[in-house]
Formats: structure tokens, sequence, C-alpha cells
């Protein structure tokens, strides 16, 4: 699906049924534009059709680039998103048109660029609901969260998922790839990666030991959000625990648990620029040591 619509897709509304298709699938969407009035027209002999878009009762012709500047058109009146919902629904429209599609390979490349929350989510269960009717559905694109929401929707048994790799300037391969792992939270996926270097020993030191601190300050956040906000780094969350009275949540983290959390902080914060301004990118990282600590984080979360 492209991302805007142009001339050539004009001659593709062919029928008032065509048009009120359109407009549905737009309200499905939440645009906030429809299509207008559709003027059919025989250039060359063959049957197509011109039309325009109503916005809060404002009509707005395609247009073209050679226009005066400042005219109302398409290509300066529609956002990118609005553009690509357009063209979606130009797309899914002529889809069901076809009296083949049952038997139909459909490929949608990027059917969601720059839409909202809920305009993803409502393509998703289009494509979701056309994976259904269709043969096979091929959807391409560049946000593994969007491509994930199509994957919970399906039986993995019948989905594969795959990523394109550049290898060199001009040569790229096709490969298995693991979407649980591409979408995994920050917090959970700097959890793995230190269950993969105690395991595996996979994965660079120093990047391994600048998880640390992250890993813990997410555990602390799920297990008392009222009590820890975003934006306090892990030892002023330790400063906290240690002021914290007698009745508050936080008492249960006082004795060994709060110097087990102080000695993993007191390790990882060496590489880190906030706490080891001059020095955070020349510490020296004894592996071992990493191994130990990243065992202790692990723990201290019950991961062990």
């Amino acid at each position: 699906v492209a991302d805007a619509v142009d001339r050539r897709q004009i001659g593709r509304i062919r029928s008032v049924e065509d048009k009120d298709r359109i407009n549905e699938l737009l309200s499905e969407f939440g645009a906030s534009f429809q299509l207008g009035d559709i003027t059919p027209q025989y250039v060359g002999g063959q049957a197509s059709s011109t039309f325009d878009i109503v916005i809060k009762n404002h009509r707005v012709a395609v247009g073209d680039p050679a226009d005066p500047r400042g005219q109302p058109r398409f290509g300066c009146t529609l956002s990118s998103g609005d553009r690509s919902t357009l063209a979606l629904a130009f797309f899914l429209a002529q889809l069901e048109q076809d009296p083949s599609y049952k038997d139909a390979v459909v490929i949608f490349d990027d059917p969601f660029t720059s839409q909202d929350r809920f305009r993803r989510t409502r393509t998703q269960q289009l494509i979701s609901d056309k994976a259904r009717d269709c043969k096979q559905i091929v959807v391409m694109s560049h946000d593994p969260h969007f491509l994930k929401l199509i994957w919970d929707n399906h039986e993995s048994a019948s989905t594969r998922t795959l990523q394109i790799s550049r290898m060199r300037r001009d040569e790229a391969t096709i490969a298995e790839w693991d979407i649980e792992a591409a979408t995994r939270s920050g917090y959970a996926q700097d959890y793995f990666d230190l269950q993969a270097y105690v395991h595996r020993s996979q994965g660079q030191p120093k990047d391994v030991a600048r998880k640390i601190r992250p890993v813990l300050e997410g555990y602390l956040r799920v297990r008392f959000p009222a009590e820890f906000p975003e934006g306090q780094w892990l030892g002023q969350l330790i400063d906290k625990i240690r002021s914290a009275p007698v009745g508050s949540p936080l008492e249960s983290m006082h004795g060994q648990p709060l110097q087990e959390l102080a000695n993993i902080n007191d390790f990882s914060k060496s590489f880190h620029h906030e706490t080891n301004p001059s020095g955070y990118d020349t510490a020296v990282l004894n592996e071992d040591e990493l191994t130990n600590f990243c065992e202790k984080t692990i723990r201290y979360i019950g991961g062990f």
C-alpha cells in the first residue's frame, strides 16, 4: 500500500458502491474526512472517475503538483497518516471487489505508516480478517510492534516471521526472525541479556554491565510503582528505601535486601556516565566479577 493516493489511483473508483465502502473503511479508521462526489469519465475509452474529499464540510480536489502554491489539494491538506489511511482504504475496497481474492496471495507493504494507536489496531484487525479469507497474506513492515499485533492474533503453526537482513551494499538475505525477542520491553530484553551472558557468555561485557542497573530499576518500579517514579536512578531509589519510615511499603526492603542492592549498585555505577562521568568508558571490568553480579541481579529479582 503506497503512503499517498495519486492520479494513477483515481480510476479505480468505478461505482458508488466502491465509494461507499471506502468511506465506511475511513470511518472505521476514525478518519476526519470522507470521499465526496465522484465524476465518471472515459479518457482513452476506459471507464474511470475523479473525486474529491470532504474535510469538515469543505471540499478539496485531488489537485496536481503544478497547481499554484497555496491552493488546497491532497498533497498539502492530508497528513502522511491520513494519506496512508486513504491508500489502505482504497486497497481494501478494491481487494473485496475482486471475485478471485479468496484464492489470492495478498501483500501489504508497510500498511501502517504515521498512524495513531487506534488506526494501527484497526489496520491489524482488518488485515487479520483478510488473512482468514485469502489463501495467504504477506505483511511487510519496519514496525516490529505492529507485526507483533498480527502475530498475536494468529496460530503460530500457520504463521511465519522472517527478516530481510542486509549483507553487503547490494546483497540481502531472508532468515527466520524471533518476533517475541524483538518486541520485548527494554526491561525484559535487558533481563534476558543478563541471562544470556551468565549461561552462554553472550554479549559485550561492558554493555552487559550497563544493563544491570536498568534491570534493577525496572524491577523496583514494577514492585513499588507508587514509590519509585520514572527519572530516578538506582542510587536514589536505594536512598529512598534506606530512609523509609516504619510502616512504609519499603520497610520490607531493609536489612539484607537493601545491603545486597547497595552492593550491586556499587559495582554497576562505575560503568554509567551519571555516576562516573570521567571514567565510565575506561573502567576496568573483570568478566568473572561481572558474571557474579549478573547472577546476583537475577537472584535478587527472583530469576533463579
